[in-house]
């Protein structure tokens, strides 16, 4: 992802976090027509779209997932458009299918694909228009010859000596094992076994459902599933002792300032229809984080240390 829009991403996170808006995952999208930058965020109430002007944030429009009854999926080449219908009308792209279909299986809203043949869905052949048809084709061309004219090398140029002895400033340079990034860091510490481990209890895909770290300010935002257990209360407490072991390994990286979890997990209502909900929201800053004698301390006390804390109601029986 470019470093631009990785930052503007992070920028929306603080502001849902600093004006308490329903979390969700935030990426590059919007509603279809608008000119400026845009970012949607993507939860379990529904979705948010917000502009970008710099550094300021303003936040467009809310929708929830019951203003919906419809959707009309078209997918092009490089975004999918989905058409949404009922108490509300929006037209929203995003970069890819599986970013917002689940959320509409799980709604209960239904889906149906506008068919298009696989050239139809190339920028230029979209409207089935002919002369943009052939325009765009003649700009495929130049940019195919383009490509190989710059990968055919040059014939005037000379041969290399194949037979030539080779010397210590000839060999290549012994290579260094490449330094492991803080974001990789982040998600070793919030991976570990004792932690959220590798995958989760459910479908056993990877326990980090999404990850933003923001190198500027060392602030990090993930979604985790939290391990199924025998009961609400020894869930909710596996989720604190996870919860624990990932701050501890977090502890010795320094450019993490501040860690915003949101724990995820499968829930079912009256009707017996399930969908992934936040159940449990942690926030620990740097300096809570450093006060804590992890080889001491109980991870029961992570309500009454962490500098924010939310649990679902299910949690508190």
């Amino acid at each position: 992802m470019p470093e631009k829009k990785k930052k503007s991403i992070d920028i929306v996170l603080h502001y849902i976090l600093e004006n308490k808006l329903p979390p969700g995952k935030v990426l590059n999208g919007g509603i279809v027509g608008k000119l400026s930058e845009q970012l949607i965020s993507i939860g379990d109430h529904g979705f948010d779209v917000f502009t970008m002007d710099g550094k300021n944030v303003k936040s467009v429009d809310s929708y929830l997932w019951s203003d919906f009854s419809h959707s009309v999926i078209d997918k092009m080449a490089l975004s999918v458009r989905f058409s949404l219908t009922g108490n509300r009308s929006v037209q929203i792209s995003v970069p890819e299918l599986n970013e917002f279909l689940p959320y509409l299986q799980s709604n209960g809203i239904k889906t149906e694909y506008v068919k298009r043949k696989w050239y139809r869905k190339i920028i230029g052949f979209r409207s089935g228009k002919r002369w943009k048809m052939v325009m765009a084709s003649i700009g495929y061309l130049l940019i195919i010859l383009l490509i190989i004219g710059l990968a055919v090398p040059n014939g005037d140029q000379p041969k290399a000596q194949a037979d030539k002895p080779k010397t210590a400033a000839t060999l290549p340079a012994k290579q260094t094992p490449k330094k492991q990034s803080t974001e990789d860091r982040i998600k070793a510490a919030i991976q570990t076994n004792n932690a959220f481990g590798t995958t989760n209890s459910f479908n056993n895909k990877s326990s980090l459902i999404s990850l933003n770290y923001n190198k500027d300010n060392g602030f990090v935002f993930a979604r985790v599933y939290g391990q199924d257990n025998l009961s609400n209360n020894s869930i909710k407490k596996g989720m604190w002792m996870s919860t624990t072991a990932a701050l501890k390994h977090l502890k010795p990286v320094k450019e993490v300032k501040e860690v915003y979890l949101n724990i995820v997990f499968p829930m079912q209502d009256a009707y017996g229809k399930k969908t992934d909900s936040t159940v449990m929201k942690v926030d620990f800053k740097r300096k809570t984080i450093d006060k804590i004698d992890f080889s001491n301390f109980q991870s029961d006390n992570v309500p009454v240390v962490s500098d924010q804390y939310w649990q679902h109601p299910s949690f508190n029986n």
